[in-house]
């Protein structure tokens, strides 16, 4: 079995949102050193979750989370989800 490289992590994780409206893109944030992502609206920008570590945002697109937004809200309760919900 191949491990996944961060820039297929990415990809997966920019493929996933933009199929339920959403982008992915690195933020303005930085955490030990590393940028931290945001999921925004796409068209709009609007921010939905931010704060998020790439592997986390990976594990978000895994666990079904982000496949939950429904272009207003994620329907799946938040709990212990890695990324921090803006809405």
């Amino acid at each position: 079995m191949t491990q996944l490289t961060t820039a297929q992590a990415v990809k997966e994780i920019r493929k996933a949102a933009k199929e339920v409206g959403l982008t992915f893109k690195m933020g303005k944030e930085k955490l030990n050193g590393d940028f931290l992502y945001v999921f925004t609206v796409r068209g709009t920008d609007k921010l939905v979750m931010g704060g998020c570590k790439i592997w986390n945002a990976y594990a978000d697109i895994q666990n079904g989370y982000i496949s939950s937004w429904n272009g207003k809200k994620f329907d799946v309760i938040y709990g212990n989800y890695p990324c921090s919900k803006v809405n």
